[in-house]
């Protein structure tokens, strides 16, 4: 549950950090008109920084494994990878939407800390569902966030393979990717527009 939490959080936030920085730097505009296609420039940077969040969870595995003697099988380190780029496509699309947010509004990220909170009390990550509310239980199983713990519980604790669950986060991230990149490009069009792509 813990590193689902901090595997969303990184795929939410990442983008709009890297934007933030780079409307703090002044570089954004020369970043955004350079001659690529918006969508790759946006996958690239987000690239970039998926790479070092791979490298600080394997040093994490790694210290846990040399240091205090955790156990873990190679299937196990396998569907832990599996999980992973499971969560990162599934909610890639949220993190355009919060990306976009930032391009057209120059502020911060107003949805990431609330979004965190919510999915971690609403889709198992601390506790299991059957302690909340009926209503809330009701309200977690919209969540795709749900179907992925879901999916990654049952394939390591049960060695059960859920087409069901894996089929709701199939359609959850494409539907969200389409969303996002929608959203991202209609806050790029509007502020080259206004002519504020490199103004913070």
């Amino acid at each position: 549950g813990i590193l689902f939490s901090k595997t969303f959080d990184f795929t939410i936030s990442c983008l709009t950090d890297t934007i933030r920085q780079e409307q703090h730097w002044g570089t954004l505009e020369n970043l955004l008109l350079a001659p690529l296609k918006q969508g790759s420039i946006t996958f690239y940077l987000f690239a970039a920084r998926l790479i070092f969040f791979l490298i600080e969870f394997a040093v994490y595995l790694a210290a846990g494994i040399f240091i205090f003697g955790f156990s873990i099988s190679l299937i196990k380190l396998l569907f832990l990878i599996l999980f992973f780029f499971t969560v990162v496509f599934c909610f890639y699309g949220l993190g355009l939407m919060n990306a976009g947010y930032v391009l057209a509004f120059k502020r911060g990220d107003p949805a990431g800390w609330i979004l965190s909170t919510l999915i971690d009390l609403l889709s198992g990550v601390y506790f299991p569902l059957s302690v909340l509310p009926g209503w809330l239980v009701n309200i977690s199983y919209l969540l795709p966030t749900t179907y992925a713990l879901a999916f990654i519980r049952k394939l390591i604790l049960e060695n059960t393979f859920s087409k069901f669950d894996l089929g709701i986060l199939i359609f959850s991230g494409l539907t969200l990717f389409i969303l996002g990149r929608l959203s991202l490009l209609k806050a790029f069009e509007y502020c080259r527009k206004k002519g504020t792509l490199g103004t913070y």
